[in-house]
């Protein structure tokens, strides 16, 4: 017997590491069983689940409202900018080649299904405020978790199924956890600061739905990351 099948002969007979799991665990060095390894593959966590995008659709609609009537304000103005240039294509960003399948994938769904960037920032607000402000409802656990979830709430803009690309090639419907989370990691990281900033002017409009006015400042500014580091 090879060592790699007494390997996962040891394993496979123990338990999943889930709390309440009692199947085998699957191959050689996984501490998941089937079910739960596919969860954690898909979604960062073994207890992941599909979120769908009716999920955060009061999300949605208070992130549409923000951006569509604070188009001229200095941050929006420069996140609109920087999604205007996702939409465009990784071409025009000098990633690393880890990030080019990811991007070109991203582009193309973007492109080719006249997805604007507005729309595609409305999204990333709609899906951080819903990380942020629902903690208990969506069983996000990690960064890894948060990172597949907007890779896919990004990428899920556009139906799901079989679409052309620009050079005429049909791209399948399924898109690797590897690629939705390079997309998620690239988002959080371009975006992050403004997202937070439109977050917290989410949940005020939320809880004293009043005043209207936004009052954050550019969201990619040195001062303003250096006044958030010493916080």
């Amino acid at each position: 017997m090879s060592y790699l099948r007494e390997v996962s002969r040891v394993n496979e007979a123990k338990t999943c590491t889930v709390s309440g799991c009692d199947r085998p665990r699957k191959g050689a060095y996984r501490y998941h069983c089937e079910r739960h390894a596919r969860a954690r593959n898909l979604y960062g966590s073994p207890i992941g689940k599909r979120i769908r995008r009716t999920a955060y659709v009061t999300e949605r609609k208070m992130a549409t409202h923000l951006v569509e009537t604070n188009r001229q304000h200095p941050a929006i103005a420069e996140a609109l900018k920087l999604a205007r240039g996702w939409r465009d294509g990784f071409k025009h960003y000098d990633l690393p080649v880890r990030h080019h399948e990811a991007w070109s994938v991203l582009s193309d769904k973007l492109v080719v299904n006249n997805v604007s960037g507005e729309t595609l920032l409305i999204e990333m607000v709609a899906a951080f405020a819903y990380m942020m402000l629902r903690p208990n409802e969506h069983g996000l656990t990690s960064q890894e978790a948060n990172e597949k979830f907007m890779g896919s709430a990004l990428l899920n803009v556009v139906p799901r199924g079989k679409y052309l690309t620009e050079s005429n090639r049909l791209r399948s419907k399924r898109v690797s956890g590897r690629v939705r989370q390079l997309v998620g990691a690239a988002a959080l990281s371009e975006f992050g600061l403004f997202l937070s900033h439109a977050t917290a002017q989410l949940e005020q409009q939320a809880t004293a739905r009043t005043d209207r006015r936004i009052n954050f400042t550019r969201p990619f500014s040195q001062p303003q990351k250096e006044a958030l580091a010493h916080d």
